[in-house]
C-alpha cells in the first residue's frame, strides 16, 4: 500500500507539473540577423522597451510619465544592441502570453566589457513582468541566450547585476554564474520622483559583473539526449510504483 501511494503522489506532482506547463508563457525566437524573426521591428522593440523601463531600474518609476521617460531614455541603447543598424551579433529571447503581450525578456550580444580584453557574449536586459515571476521564466530565457552563444562558439558567457539586487544575484548562481572581482562602477538611468517625475538623470551604481563556462554546443544536444532518457526511465518507474502486480512493460 505504501509503494502505491508514493506512486500516486508522484503521479500527481507529474500532472500538476505538465498542468502548469500547458498554462505557462508562450516562448518565442524573435531575433536579429541570425534568425527569420525580426526584433528590430517595432512590434517587438518598443514592448521590450517598454518593459526594461517598468522594471529593470530601481527605483521603478511610479508614473506613466516617468515609464515614458525612462523608455526615450533607453531607447537609444536599445536600438545599438538591437537595431536594424546595430553591428553587434545579437539576439533577443522574447515570452509572449497567451494573447501575444510580451511578459518577459532577455537579450544576447557579443560586444567588449571593461573587465575582459576582446569581445564577449553577455546577457543583456532580463526583465520579467511582475506577475510572471516565479515560475522559472527568468531562468529558461537566460538559457536560451546561453544556448545561442554557444552556437556561435562562445564557451563563456558574462552577465552583470546591480550590487545589492539580492533576487537577481542568487538568481545567476543558481544558474552557474561565478561573480568576478574588481566591482564596477557605472552610470545608470534613474527615474525622476516628485517634482522631478518624468525625469530621468543617470545615477553611478556599483556593478557586479558574473561569468559562466558553455558547454559545446555537441555537448548540449548530448545532455538533451541523456535527460530524455532518464525521464523515459522514471516514466517506467512510476508505472511499477503504481502497478505493482502487473508485469506489463512500456515500449
Amino acid at each position: 500500500f505504501g509503494s502505491r501511494l508514493r506512486g500516486l503522489t508522484l503521479v500527481r506532482l507529474w500532472l500538476s507539473w505538465n498542468m502548469w506547463e500547458s498554462s505557462a508563457p508562450r516562448l518565442t525566437w524573435a531575433g536579429c540577423r541570425m534568425l527569420q524573426g525580426d526584433c528590430t521591428r517595432p512590434s517587438i522593440l518598443v514592448p521590450a522597451t517598454n518593459l526594461c523601463a517598468r522594471v529593470l531600474f530601481e527605483p521603478l518609476p511610479e508614473t506613466p510619465l516617468a515609464v515614458q521617460a525612462m523608455q526615450d531614455a533607453m531607447s537609444p541603447r536599445m536600438q545599438t544592441i538591437f537595431g536594424i543598424e546595430s553591428e553587434l551579433q545579437n539576439s533577443l529571447a522574447v515570452a509572449l502570453d497567451h494573447d501575444g503581450s510580451l511578459v518577459g525578456m532577455s537579450g544576447v550580444v557579443v560586444d567588449a566589457i571593461s573587465i575582459t580584453p576582446g569581445k564577449v557574449a553577455r546577457i543583456a536586459y532580463v526583465a520579467v513582468e511582475p506577475n510572471a515571476r516565479r515560475c522559472g521564466l527568468a531562468s529558461h530565457l537566460v538559457s536560451k541566450c546561453e544556448e545561442r552563444a554557444a552556437l556561435w562558439g562562445h564557451r563563456e558567457i558574462y552577465l552583470f547585476v546591480i550590487k545589492g539586487n539580492t533576487p537577481a544575484f542568487s538568481l545567476y548562481r543558481k544558474l552557474g554564474y561565478e561573480p568576478l572581482d574588481p566591482e564596477v562602477t557605472a552610470m545608470l538611468p534613474c527615474a525622476g520622483r516628485g517634482r522631478e517625475d518624468g525625469q530621468v538623470h543617470m545615477a553611478s551604481r556599483e556593478l557586479i559583473y558574473m561569468k559562466k563556462q558553455l558547454r559545446p554546443r555537441c555537448m548540449s544536444v548530448l545532455y538533451r539526449c541523456l535527460c530524455m532518457a532518464q525521464g523515459r526511465r522514471i516514466a517506467k518507474w512510476m508505472f511499477r510504483l503504481c502497478n505493482p502486480s502487473t508485469t506489463k512493460k512500456i515500449s
